[in-house]
């Protein structure tokens, strides 16, 4: 796939938010849209609550350990609920809270994607700030199990509501550094090249969804 958008940050609109229960366990995950002067692709946010194994997201960085299941109750709180029942973020819920419309700042990071036949692909990995893969649908005891580790932590938490400043824009990446950009992507590129503007691209890590 490789990348499209530039490495850095991006205002975003999310457009589609769920609960998946997959291979590298529970997560919220957000559809995002970077809005720009370019072509919008939809982009996810994959946002960990647990591991595989059902505990927390705890990862060790350069700079010590680094708690992914306390970001994700952040960015929770960040976009606007600070509650015990996580249920409530699930799309037909009688009081479902949407984060769907809202527009906020996410970072988009490239990092290299081992493949099956031994080489290495930078591809996209973003992060909101404080898919289009299909989303499999949790059962009604990984919410419940989710509520009892995370719901009161999340209630504890002050609601936020996302400001955004207009200017910021999103960049892609153009044809000359191996993006599939459509031709309206190519002319928009060389116009801002000879206006001056820059559009930079750099690659870095594992191939994991957060």
């Amino acid at each position: 796939m490789g990348v499209f958008y530039s490495e850095g940050t991006h205002r975003v609109e999310i457009i589609r938010q769920g609960f998946s229960d997959g291979d590298y366990g529970a997560q919220f995950v957000l559809g995002i849209v970077p809005k720009g002067n370019y072509e919008e692709r939809e982009r996810t946010a994959y946002l960990p609550f647990t591991d595989k194994d059902g505990k927390r997201v705890i990862i060790q960085t350069e700079n010590g350990d680094r708690d992914l299941s306390e970001q994700t109750l952040q960015v929770i709180a960040y976009l606007g609920y600070a509650g015990d029942d996580l249920a409530v973020l699930e799309e037909g819920h009688p009081e479902h809270v949407s984060f769907v419309g809202t527009v906020v700042e996410a970072y988009c990071k490239h990092k290299l994607k081992d493949n099956d036949d031994g080489t290495s692909t930078t591809v996209e990995r973003w992060y909101i700030n404080t898919p289009r893969a299909k989303l499999k649908p949790v059962e009604t005891t990984t919410i419940r199990k989710l509520n009892a580790l995370f719901g009161k932590d999340l209630a504890k938490m002050e609601a936020g509501k996302p400001d955004v400043p207009e200017a910021i824009v999103s960049e892609v990446i153009p044809p000359a550094f191996g993006a599939p950009n459509p031709q309206s992507v190519q002319d928009e590129a060389k116009q801002m090249a000879a206006g001056g503007g820059q559009i930079t691209t750099t690659s870095g890590g594992k191939d994991i969804p957060f």
